[in-house]
């Protein structure tokens, strides 16, 4: 008996210690990224991510920190294993749509922030950013209805692009 209450304890034990190292590891790399250390809030991160593969706050942090330090293809990584946990965060779709955007993969930028505003249709970014990748490649009457719809909920550039590049 006593060592079955021993096995118990030490059972319990590990998974409380496994649990608090990964949150300690992620507060570490919340402070860190706060204090706009991202090398070092990766390192945090990835440490929580070792610990536990389904992490997905710490593969979003981690992939914001990458896509603040521009390395774009290491954020959409990391965005699609959020991603992949939970298939409706609109957070990971717009982020990772964001970071398309900037690598010039234009028609998975549209799709990721398409999906965005399917989850979240009051997402004013999603559209505005939806509508700069369209007015790029001449969609003028799609870019048009997007910045409309990202004027109306709040999006203060977007009438004024309005302005030069739609028709009345």
């Amino acid at each position: 008996m006593k060592t079955k209450i021993i096995t118990l304890f030490m059972v319990l034990f590990s998974v409380w210690s496994y649990g608090q190292n990964t949150s300690q590891h992620y507060v570490n790399g919340v402070t860190f990224f706060e204090n706009k250390k991202y090398n070092d809030a990766i390192s945090e991160f990835t440490k929580a991510i070792q610990e536990n593969s389904k992490f997905k706050e710490a593969y979003f942090k981690r992939g914001a920190c990458y896509e603040l330090l521009e390395d774009y293809k290491k954020a959409i990584v990391d965005f699609t294993a959020v991603i992949n946990i939970d298939p409706t965060n609109t957070n990971a779709y717009y982020n990772r749509g964001l970071a398309y955007k900037e690598i010039h993969k234009i028609n998975k930028a549209i799709l990721d922030f398409t999906k965005t505003i399917e989850l979240h249709p009051t997402h004013k970014y999603a559209y505005y950013n939806r509508a700069l990748i369209e007015l790029s490649i001449d969609d003028y009457d799609t870019a048009c209805l997007d910045l409309s719809k990202a004027a109306s909920l709040g999006v203060e550039n977007a009438d004024e692009i309005m302005k030069y590049s739609c028709k009345k």
